[in-house]
C-alpha cells in the first residue's frame, strides 16, 4: 500500500510539472501571438502608406502626361 501511495505521488508530482510546463508553454506562445500581431499592424500601417505614395506618383504622372499632351497639340496647331 506504501509504495502505490508513493507511486501515485510521483506520478502526480509529474503531472503537476508536465502541467506547469504546457502552461508556460501557453503563455510563450500568447506572447508570440502578441508580438506578431503588432508586427502585422505595423506592416498594414506601411502599406497603407505606401499606397498612398504610389497613388500620389501616379497622380503626378498623369499631370505630367496630360501637361504633356496639351504642350504638343498646342504646337502642332
Amino acid at each position: 500500500m506504501k509504495s502505490e501511495s508513493g507511486i501515485l505521488r510521483k506520478k502526480f508530482s509529474s503531472l503537476q510539472k508536465e502541467m506547469e510546463d504546457q502552461k508556460e508553454g501557453v503563455r510563450k506562445q500568447q506572447a508570440e501571438v502578441t508580438k506578431l500581431n503588432a508586427v502585422i499592424r505595423d506592416m498594414e500601417k506601411d502599406i497603407i502608406v505606401l499606397k498612398k505614395e504610389i497613388q500620389e506618383r501616379d497622380d503626378t504622372i498623369q499631370d505630367k502626361v496630360r501637361h504633356f499632351s496639351i504642350s504638343n497639340s498646342s504646337t502642332d496647331s
